[in-house]
């Protein structure tokens, strides 16, 4: 992490920046417009400083995370924060204290929970914000911030956490605005430039799945271990879709710049569908299916989505009730499964594709195997250095391992010393068991 630094007033412009920095893609900038109506501005983040700095400073919002065109989960670019609204005025206990009091409050319950501190604590005039920033990640892995986002939000909650403002496409107030429904300032309570690395901020956040005693690794088993263990350990159906997804646009952006083609849209929308399905939460997929199909140009209407992706969306829905299903006396969630091999025959994608793009999970079986046998020669080439006679493996080092170049050259099929002595074979052998032959002749 970076080294802390306090900031007592904070300006719109120092607000945008921290919040996006040097990302990529588009931010927004929100301003409401009487009743529950929105206007959305999209600003490159070049533009950001400029255009938050003579944006209007009532009832004005700022998206947290940047995007593609569209303020949708679908559109996502880069996330760089974690963050909860607390609406501490609607909990009847809370109500009428000073946001610094329920500040701490907040920090007692993190602390409960071992959740870090937040870089960000500001009053939004009637309720609080918390922010953890961190490093950019891009949308295949959404999953696990998803889960940061649930947990801080569900140990929050008996302040006030709005459940409703955790998706990656929320917005909330900008530093030095008014809230006009207590005409009381935005502003910064405490504030730090803490930027996390995600994967250390993401380990703080979401505990083990199974808590085992702690036991003495070597060195050698805490190497394989590695940076790769928090992956591995979290690895379930919402972070393979969210790759998959990922994989998805990548493909559509890379075969259709002017649109997808008429014979490759229902199914595209389709399986966009069944990942958005594992990804995004049921209040919200159908919304975010929507904005998926418009990356479907051309002649397409609202029937043809609904056509498309009703059995996806029922099938979310079933799930977030916790129905399951029946196959082969085993229970099943009930949303859509797909082998990255059935994925790339329904698109079409052959192995040159693939290997292009680097895909992984819209790939034949073929493929798949050619990509493991070179990682498996890589990992040999690695292990075995150049002019050394033995393995680097101790193990294989005490067994008296050789590279086969190196036994091959030494062995007596290759020098045959019986030819030397103007014998035969044969007879080379019997003497040597007989005790015939001197040293220097074996």
């Amino acid at each position: 992490m970076a080294a802390e630094s306090q900031l007592a007033l904070w300006t719109p412009e120092e607000h945008a920046e921290a919040l996006h920095r040097q990302g990529r893609g588009t931010v927004f900038l929100c301003l409401k417009t009487g009743g529950r109506g929105l206007k959305q501005f999209p600003v490159t983040v070049r533009e950001l400083p400029s255009r938050i700095r003579d944006f209007p400073k009532i009832d004005s919002y700022i998206s947290q995370n940047r995007f593609d065109g569209r303020r949708k989960i679908a559109y996502l670019r880069e996330a760089g924060a974690l963050f909860t609204d607390i609406d501490f005025y609607k909990v009847p206990e809370l109500e009428g204290l000073h946001p610094f009091l329920v500040f701490d409050k907040a920090l007692d319950l993190l602390q409960r929970e071992r959740i870090p501190e937040p870089s960000l604590a500001i009053s939004s005039g009637r309720g609080l914000y918390l922010l953890w920033l961190h490093s950019p990640i891009e949308f295949d892995q959404l999953a696990s911030w998803n889960v940061c986002q649930d947990r801080i939000c569900r140990t929050l909650r008996p302040l006030g956490a709005d459940p409703s403002v955790r998706h990656a496409a929320s917005i909330l107030r900008i530093i030095g605005s008014t809230n006009s429904k207590a005409w009381r300032p935005v502003e910064v309570l405490t504030g730090s430039e803490v930027l996390w690395e995600w994967d250390d901020l993401a380990r703080e956040i979401i505990p083990d799945p199974v808590s085992k005693p702690t036991k003495i690794l070597t060195l050698e088993a805490a190497r394989r271990r590695g940076p790769s263990f928090f992956a591995r350990s979290r690895w379930n159906g919402a972070t393979l879709w969210s790759q998959r997804f990922e994989e998805l646009r990548t493909l559509i952006y890379s075969r259709w710049p002017a649109g997808i083609p008429t014979g490759y849209r229902d199914i595209s929308l389709f399986l966009g569908s069944v990942a958005l399905s594992w990804v995004v939460e049921p209040a919200r997929i159908e919304t975010e299916i929507q904005a998926f199909a418009r990356l479907c140009r051309g002649n397409w209407r609202v029937s043809h989505t609904r056509n498309s992706i009703s059995s996806s969306v029922k099938r979310a829905m079933a799930a977030a009730r916790g129905e399951q299903v029946e196959w082969n006396g085993r229970s099943f969630d009930p949303r859509y499964r797909f082998t990255s091999e059935r994925l790339a025959e329904l698109l079409d994608v052959s192995d040159d594709e693939a290997r292009s793009l680097n895909l992984r999970h819209f790939v034949s079986e073929g493929y798949k195997r050619e990509r493991r046998a070179r990682a498996e020669r890589e990992r040999r080439a690695r292990t075995l250095k150049p002019g050394k006679e033995t393995h680097t493996k101790p193990y294989l080092c005490h067994s008296g391992y050789q590279r086969r170049a190196d036994y091959e050259a030494n062995s007596l099929s290759q020098t045959k010393p019986w030819e030397a002595l103007g014998i035969s074979r044969r007879t080379y052998y019997r003497w040597a068991k007989a005790g015939k032959l001197r040293d220097d002749c074996k």
